[in-house]
């Protein structure tokens, strides 16, 4: 009978060892093919942009509209 519980433990310890190691290839599987399909995305868009923009005027110059009140035409339009 003993040895009926040793070997059932053994089995269960090497079932959950080999569920572990193939759960684990699996998630690494998954992530390494996240990786690359954001690569290949990223090289198809043109690659990766610095799109920073920085403000080099004055703090009083910051505080002024850059559109003038003056600017621009009003539109006059027909809902249909």
């Amino acid at each position: 009978m003993m040895t009926i519980i040793k070997f059932l433990l053994i089995f269960f310890l090497l079932l959950l060892l080999f569920g572990g190691i193939s759960i684990y290839g699996l998630a690494a599987g998954v992530k390494r093919m996240y990786r690359k399909a954001r690569k290949q995305a990223a090289e198809y868009m043109g690659g990766q942009k610095d799109d920073t923009v920085t403000d080099r005027r004055s703090p009083e110059q910051t505080r002024k509209k850059i559109i003038p009140k003056d600017e621009g035409e009003y539109v006059d339009y027909i809902e249909e």
